[in-house]
C-alpha cells in the first residue's frame, strides 16, 4: 500500500477531475444553465457583455471559496491527525 504522500504526488487525491457531483447538483446547474441562457437571449448587447462579467466574475469567487475551504479543510485534517499521534 503507498502512503498518502505518494498518493497526493501522483494526483491520486479528491479533485474537481475525480469527485462526481450528486444529482441535486447536476439538476440545479442544469436548471441554473437554462434559465441563464433565456436571460441572455433577452439581452442587448452591451447587457450581454455586462452579465458574462458578472458571471465570470461569480466563476472567480466560487474558484476562492472552494480553495480557502479546501485549504482550511486541509489544515484541520492534519491538525487532527496531529492531535491522534499525541494520544
Amino acid at each position: 500500500m503507498r502512503s498518502i504522500i505518494e498518493k497526493i504526488y501522483e494526483a491520486e487525491h479528491p479533485s474537481c477531475e475525480n469527485i462526481a457531483d450528486n444529482e441535486n447538483y447536476k439538476k440545479s446547474l442544469t436548471e441554473f444553465c437554462r434559465f441563464a441562457e433565456n436571460f441572455k437571449a433577452g439581452l442587448t448587447e452591451k447587457q450581454k457583455e455586462i452579465f458574462e462579467k458578472l458571471e465570470e466574475l461569480h466563476d472567480d469567487l466560487e474558484y476562492e471559496t472552494g480553495v480557502s475551504r479546501y485549504v482550511a479543510g486541509f489544515k484541520f485534517g492534519l491538525k487532527v491527525g496531529m492531535e491522534i499521534t499525541e494520544d
